[in-house]
This record gives structure tokens, C-alpha cells and sequence, in this order.
């Protein structure tokens, strides 16, 4: 492996003097080009429904990459791009060989964060996950929007802790294809694709997005929860197709989706399988909207249409089947109004039914629902509004969503920001209700038949306050608090596990993120800090450890630098460290992880060889340690190894 590493840097160093040899008249790449004052007043859209508003002064603890970004650091998917470079994000196992996500040391893998692409969501509509690894290529991403932190007053019930809404490249009259490869010390190869293309004529934008990605979840030993070895090398492929398109003419907005993501694993619920077994999750959707303008007054109604195939799977030997599908309808209306330039309102309704049905054929091993029929319907009807009045004092933002559910009652949520930017300076204070639902199959899961889950609520404040210092440094810092209440539990019982109403969470910490950019250096340093505070549901504790949740560290810092060598080549150097992690391995046992530094570099070339031609050869965990993704409650499973030290090459041609 190190004659691999040896002939690769000098492959790199090599090309490197040949493209900067070739190199006469370059453009700046659009990070580069773009000054601090740019980057700390980017715009974005999701922390409201088609309301666009500067970052500084948007109400929310916001976080935004950019796709230059993403090329420099050398990241495959959706998963390590957040790793890397967003603070206050994790990822922990859940069953079957999933990866899920967690927000300020709180297990957030089941309806808790709102995942989207281009607006579509992407939760399933079984269990409300969303799926993590070798998943949303990375080369297809133009941005990515997260609110760390509650969004359901704006966007219902899978936001209760934060939403990543991902913008695919859209093109304009040109297309570019890519091909990511990598290779482990094991021989186990990693190979992504991505092509994307768009037109634009006059009013008229189409863009194209296409991606494949197959690969390995890791090739290690994996020791499941009663002690047994399995190696992962040929047992835990993960592989994923994307195909999507955005249409825009005039006030019309489509976006159409299809995503099909598919594990091979012997992962099951805590001792593995001795055959691997396939599962899958395919999602297609569709978003349509239209904006009507009436001089300061925009009415948008629009229609979601989503079809899945959740958690698809055939355990035979497990006695466990599920061939069911998903199918939901959402329609609504958002009105902006603004009285004036001090003062603006947006008002809305929407409303949904879901299906979740039953196979046609039903086998002897399919969960059957318990009212005897062959469809669970959960159907809401929810509104929502606010305000925001700009003066010279501050700038003040207040809001409401009530939503009213046909199986678990309703749901209030408020929602109060203030925000102030004066020069270098801005500050936030935000106070907010937020609120998760138990949909999919939650109901059909219950400890008791005869009682009904409600919806899971938290409560939460955040201070921000940022400041450039100089024409170069410019620092966030965010302080907050979460109170979870009536918290949705899941315990297994085999492969089928059941929920209900269990008692408190809560969370306070603090975040830090620190830029500094010149023309040939781009520094981004983030740090995290979680606490678990109030009365605490044990299920996500470290046992006799009350000051950690199980899988996440309490302290954690990213650092990205991104070096300009010459103009049309850049070094990247990507840190993550990790405090101290717990997670329960087997009966009793507990399993502590303090090798906590992650080291990514990666070299790019533009311009190589040819005009269009973009080149990245690097290395991913230049330290080689495993990042053991642990199972942040107490569900009777191990952890999951990742991937050691791999070498990785990736091309990109524009045309």
C-alpha cells in the first residue's frame, strides 16, 4: 500500500508540473473569486418557503456549501460531504446495515430531520428515515442548505431538528460527466458516475441530473452483538441510481425525481444473518408549482406526488418480509405579501393523505395491519403564517403552524426570531416550537393496542452572534438549547419493533465556525459542543455515563483548507476530530472510541491536459483509523466499521 501512495504522489507531482507548465490564461474558480464579505451575505431559500433572505440575517443556525467547495474536498456522497464540513452532524447505525443521522447529539435517523433534493423530500414514508452512504453523488450537488436546528413551523412534521435541502447542478446550455474510483488496501473498489446537463431559451430552463454509485459500505471484520466475525469485504455492497429534472418557464417550477438506493448486507437487528440478503428503498417524486404576481402580492400553489418502495426486503430465513409501498399526495398554497419595504407577510395551507398498502400478494411473513385491511391512511390538513418587520432596531420575525392529524391529533408550534446586522456584526435570538410525527407505520406498532401515539414536541432557543474582524476572518458562534418532550421510543422485538410516547430529551451546546479567505487560501474551521440536559430517556444514554448520548462525540472539529498552488491547481486538507464516543457492542459490554482524528487530502487539477478537463487524485483517512458508526440507543445491535485508508481518482469533463 505505501508503493500504491508512493507512485500516486509522484503521478500527482508529475501532472501537476505538466498542468501548471500548460496553464497561460486561467480563470479564478468561483470559490476563489468569491471575497468574505460575499460568502458571510450568501442567499438562501430554506429556512422559508419561497422566501429568499441573506444568511446573516435569515432566523436559524444555517449552514451553506457550495459545489467548489465540494470538488476541493475530494468527498463521494451526500453522507461525507456533511461529515467534513458542517458542525453539529453525525451519523450513527440503525438496523440492516443503515446509516443514519444525528443533530447535536440527539438520534435523528426517524422523522426528526427533513431531507430533501430540489425541494422533493426524501424521508421514507414507512419509518421517516433517510438513508446514508454511497448515496446522492456528490458530483451532482451545486449546493446544499441545512438548518441546524427545528424547521417544522415552516416545514411540518419531519423537521422537528433540522433540514439539508440539496440543489443538483443545473447547467446552462452546457453539461458536464464525471467518474470517481477509489481502492482500498483490501483491493475493494468504489466507483461513482454522474453526468448533468441543462438548456436555457429565453424563459425556458431544463436541467438533467443523472448519477450510479456502487460500492461497499467497509471491508472489515464486523463483530455483531452476541461476538460472532463476519467480514464485510463481499457482504455489504451498497449501490444507488439517481435520474433527475428541473423545469422553469416563466412562474412555473417542476422537479421530478427517481432514486433508487439498494444494500447487500448480513446486518440484521443485532446478530447477523449468515446469507446476505438484499433490501431497498425507491423513491419517485414529483414537485409542481406556479407563481402568480399581483404586484407585491405572490400566490404559489403547488402539488407533491411521492411513490415508494421502503425498507424492501425478503428475509425468508428470518421469517421476516416487507414488500409494501408508500404513496402520499400534498397540495397547497403559500401567499407573500409585502406591505412595504419594512414589513411582509407569508400565509399558507396544505394538506395530505398517505397510503401505505400492502402487497398484492401477501406472504406468510409480511406485517399485516391490525385494523384487517389492506391500507393505513393518515391524512393532515395543517396552515401556517408569519411576519417579519425590518427596523433600525432590529429586524423582527414571528410565526405559527397548527397542524391537525387523522391518527394522532394535532400539533402547535410558534415561532419568534429576532436578527440585526450592523456592519461587520449580526446577531440572532430564535425561540421556537417544533414538532415530529408518527407516521408510516408507527401507528400499527404500538406497545397497546388501545393507545394512539401523539406527536413528539421539542422546544428550543438559540443565540448567534458573528463578527468579521478584518478584511479576512470573519467567526460564528451559536448557542442553543433543545427540550424534547413525549418522546417517540422504539425498542426491537426481533425484527419487528414497536413504539410509543416515552419521556425526555434534551440538548445544550455550542458551535463555532471560523473563515478565513484570501485569493490562494480558504480556511473553514468548525467546532461542536453538546450536553445531554433535563430528565433523560435512557434508551439514547451511555449507561452510568449521563453526560454522553450513545454514538456521538461531545466534542468535534472540523478544519478544511483549501490551498491555492497555482492557478488551475489547489491542495485540500480535510480534519474531523472526535471526542471521546460510547456505544453498547454486546450484552453488558460497552465500547469506547478515542482514536478520534480523521485526516482527508486531496489534490486538484483543472484544466488538465486539455480545456475541460478537470482531474482529483487523493487520499481518503490518511490515518487509517476505522470510524466505527455506533447505534446511538439502545436497540441490541454492534457497530458498523467504515473504510480504512483508500486512494481515490476522480475525472471531470465539461462540455
Amino acid at each position: 500500500m505505501k508503493r500504491v501512495i508512493l507512485l500516486s504522489i509522484s503521478i500527482v507531482l508529475f501532472f501537476t508540473i505538466n498542468g501548471i507548465a500548460q496553464s497561460d490564461d486561467i480563470e479564478q474558480t468561483a470559490m476563489f473569486e468569491m471575497s468574505l464579505e460575499e460568502l458571510m451575505n450568501i442567499e438562501v431559500s430554506v429556512a422559508g418557503k419561497n422566501a429568499v433572505s441573506n444568511i446573516r440575517e435569515t432566523p436559524g443556525a444555517i449552514s451553506t456549501i457550495s459545489r467548489r467547495e465540494i470538488q476541493l474536498s475530494g468527498a463521494y456522497d451526500l453522507m461525507e460531504v456533511l461529515q467534513r464540513l458542517v458542525p453539529g452532524l453525525a451519523f450513527g447505525t440503525d438496523v440492516e446495515g443503515v446509516t443514519g443521522i444525528g443533530v447535536r447529539g440527539i438520534w435523528a435517523h426517524e422523522g426528526k430531520v427533513l431531507l430533501m433534493i430540489n425541494g422533493i423530500s426524501m424521508n421514507d414514508e414507512q419509518f421517516a428515515t433517510t438513508q446514508y452512504g454511497n448515496h446522492i453523488n456528490a458530483d451532482m450537488i451545486e449546493k446544499i442548505e441545512i438548518i441546524r436546528g427545528p424547521g417544522s413551523s415552516v416545514y411540518g412534521g419531519y423537521a422537528e431538528m433540522g433540514v439539508i435541502n440539496v440543489i443538483t447542478s443545473e447547467e446552462e446550455n452546457e453539461g458536464r460527466i464525471s467518474h470517481a474510483s477509489s481502492i482500498a488496501q483490501s483491493g475493494m473498489v468504489r466507483e461513482n458516475y454522474s453526468a448533468s446537463a441543462g438548456i436555457t431559451h429565453n424563459d425556458l430552463q431544463i436541467s438533467i441530473n443523472a448519477s450510479l454509485n456502487k460500492g461497499n459500505r467497509s471491508d472489515a471484520v464486523y463483530r455483531d452483538f452476541t461476538g460472532r466475525d463476519t467480514s464485510f469485504l463481499n457482504s455489504n455492497e451498497i449501490n444507488s441510481v439517481y435520474l433527475g429534472a428541473n423545469i422553469n418557464y416563466q412562474g412555473l417550477q417542476v422537479s421530478m425525481l427517481m432514486d433508487k438506493y439498494e444494500i447487500s448486507t448480513m446486518d440484521l437487528w443485532g446478530a447477523h444473518s449468515p446469507v446476505a440478503f438484499n433490501e431497498k428503498w425507491d423513491t419517485y417524486g414529483a414537485n409542481m408549482s406556479y407563481d402568480f404576481e399581483f404586484g407585491d402580492l405572490k400566490i404559489t400553489p403547488y402539488t407533491k406526488v411521492k411513490y415508494q418502495l421502503p425498507w424492501n426486503t425478503q428475509m425468508v430465513a428470518e421469517e421476516y418480509i416487507n414488500n409494501k409501498n408508500a404513496q402520499k399526495l400534498t397540495t397547497g398554497v403559500v401567499l407573500q405579501y409585502k406591505l412595504s419595504d419594512q414589513i411582509s407577510f407569508t400565509a399558507g395551507t396544505e394538506g395530505y393523505e398517505h397510503n401505505l398498502m400492502l402487497p398484492d400478494d401477501i406472504s406468510d411473513y409480511e406485517e399485516v395491519f391490525r385494523s384487517g385491511k389492506d391500507v393505513m391512511t393518515i391524512s393532515s390538513i395543517g396552515a401556517f403564517a408569519q411576519s417579519t418587520l425590518k427596523t433600525q432596531i432590529a429586524n423582527v420575525m414571528a410565526g405559527v403552524r397548527y397542524d391537525r392529524f387523522s391518527e394522532f391529533g394535532d400539533a402547535f408550534v410558534p415561532r419568534l426570531a429576532v436578527t440585526k446586522i450592523i456592519g461587520n456584526f449580526h446577531m440572532k435570538g430564535m425561540a421556537s416550537g417544533s414538532f415530529r410525527i408518527p407516521g408510516g407505520i408507527i401507528p400499527n406498532r404500538t406497545f397497546d393496542v388501545n393507545t394512539k401515539i401523539e406527536p413528539e414536541k421539542v422546544w428550543s432557543y438559540e443565540l448567534e452572534a458573528g463578527l468579521r474582524f478584518s478584511e479576512n476572518n470573519f467567526l460564528t458562534v451559536n448557542g442553543f438549547y433543545h427540550d424534547l418532550r413525549n418522546v417517540i421510543v422504539y425498542q426491537t422485538e426481533g425484527a419487528i419493533g414497536f413504539y410509543g410516547n416515552g419521556g425526555r430529551l434534551g440538548t445544550a451546546g455550542v458551535e463555532a465556525a471560523y473563515r478565513y479567505v484570501t485569493r490562494l487560501l480558504n480556511l473553514n474551521i468548525n467546532y461542536a459542543y453538546y450536553k445531554p440536559m433535563g430528565s433523560l430517556e435512557n434508551d439514547y444514554i451511555v449507561p452510568q455515563k449521563d453526560n454522553y448520548y450513545l454514538g456521538f462525540a461531545n466534542h468535534r472539529v472540523n478544519a478544511n483548507a483549501s490551498l491555492r498552488i497555482q492557478d488551475n491547481a489547489y491542495f485540500n486538507l480535510a480534519m474531523r476530530f472526535y471526542g471521546n464516543r460510547y456505544g453498547i457492542v454486546g450484552d453488558g459490554l460497552i465500547a469506547k472510541s478515542d482514536d478520534g482524528l480523521y485526516l482527508d487530502a486531496n489534490f486538484v487539477l483543472d484544466r488538465f491536459l486539455v480545456q475541460n478537463l478537470s482531474t482529483s487524485f487523493g487520499i481518503q483517512n490518511l490515518s487509517d483509523n476505522r470510524f466505527i458508526y455506533y447505534q446511538a440507543y439502545n436497540g441490541g445491535h454492534a457497530g458498523l466499521p467504515s473504510l480504512g485508508r483508500t486512494l481515490m481518482v476522480k475525472v471531470e469533463y465539461r462540455f
